[in-house]
C-alpha cells in the first residue's frame, strides 16, 4: 500500500472540474492557480514512506515537485521537477535539473491538456476527456505493449482507475483501484500535476478527500485502506490523518500518521 501513497492520500490535483466558461476551465484545469491565505496554501504531505512536496513561484503557481521515498536507512528523492510555464499554463517539466531530461505539454483548442511526451525517454501520454475530465490515457513507450488508464468520476471526484496492457487481442486488466470520498475540502489543487507525471495515480485531481481504497488483484481485493481520525485547519482544510491497510486473513495490518503541511 505504500507504494499507492501518492495516488491515496488524495492531495493533488483539480478545485473543480465542472463545466463552466472556456476562462474559468483554463484557470481551473491548467492554470495552477493563484493561491488564496497561506493556510491554505499546501507546501508538503508527508507519510512514514513517501513524501511529496511543491513550490511556489512569484505568481503563487507551482514552480517545483518533488517526490521522496523512504528506503529506511535514508531518504531518496524520485522525481524532482521544474515546472515551466506560457500564458499560465504549464508547457514543460525539467527533471532532476538536466535540461536533457524533460516533458513536453500539448492543450486541445478548448483548454484541455492532451499530449504529454517524455523526452529522452520517449514515452507519449494521450488523454482523452469528457467535459473536460479526463477518463483515459493511453501510454505508449514504457513498455512494448499500449498501456491504457481508464478513470470513472462520480461528480467531481475519481472514484476508479483501472490499468490495461493493449493489443491486437484486446485489453486485460492488469490493475484496478476504488475510491470513496468525504465531503470536505481537500489540498489536492497544489499537487494536481503530479497526476501528468505519473498517470497510473491520477486522483489528485479529486475535488475531495479519500476515506476508503480497495486494490484490486484482478477482480478480487487484495488491499483495503482507511482513512480516520482526519483533522483540519481553521479554513477547512485537513492537516493530519491516520492511514489503516488491511491486507486481509493472515496478514497484519498497519497504520501510520500522514501529515499536511502548509504555507508558514
Amino acid at each position: 500500500m505504500k507504494n499507492h501513497f501518492l495516488a491515496i492520500v488524495a492531495v493533488l490535483t483539480v478545485v473543480c472540474l465542472t463545466a463552466c466558461s472556456k476562462n474559468e476551465r483554463l484557470s481551473l484545469l491548467n492554470d495552477p492557480w493563484t493561491y488564496p491565505p497561506a493556510d491554505s496554501l499546501p507546501v508538503a504531505i508527508t507519510s512514514p514512506y513517501n513524501s511529496t512536496s511543491v513550490e511556489f513561484n512569484a505568481q503563487r503557481q507551482v514552480g517545483r515537485i518533488v517526490m521522496k521515498t523512504n528506503l529506511g536507512e535514508r531518504w531518496t528523492i524520485d522525481e524532482d521537477v521544474r515546472v515551466t510555464y506560457e500564458g499560465n499554463r504549464p508547457v514543460q517539466f525539467t527533471t532532476n535539473g538536466n535540461v536533457k531530461d524533460y516533458r513536453t505539454v500539448t492543450y486541445s483548442a478548448d483548454g484541455d491538456a492532451v499530449l504529454i511526451k517524455s523526452f529522452p525517454a520517449g514515452i507519449v501520454d494521450s488523454l482523452v476527456y469528457d467535459h473536460h475530465k479526463p477518463v483515459r490515457c493511453y501510454r505508449i513507450g514504457a513498455t512494448v505493449a499500449q498501456i491504457l488508464y481508464e478513470y470513472t468520476w462520480t461528480g467531481d471526484n475519481i472514484t476508479t482507475v483501472a490499468t490495461y496492457t493493449v493489443d491486437s487481442n484486446g485489453k486485460v486488466l492488469i490493475a484496478k483501484e476504488a475510491y470513496e470520498y468525504d465531503n470536505r475540502k481537500s489540498p489536492n489543487a497544489a499537487f494536481k500535476l503530479t497526476a501528468w507525471l505519473r498517470p497510473a495515480e491520477p486522483t489528485m485531481l479529486s475535488v475531495n478527500n479519500i476515506t476508503k481504497a480497495l486494490i484490486y488483484t484482478g477482480e478480487v481485493v487484495t488491499l483495503t485502506w482507511t482513512t480516520t481520525n482526519m483533522q483540519f485547519n481553521k479554513n477547512g482544510f485537513p492537516v493530519s490523518w491516520i492511514n489503516a491497510d488491511d491486507q486481509g486473513t493472515g496478514f497484519p495490518k498497519t497504520e501510520y500518521k500522514v501529515l499536511v503541511n502548509y504555507h508558514p
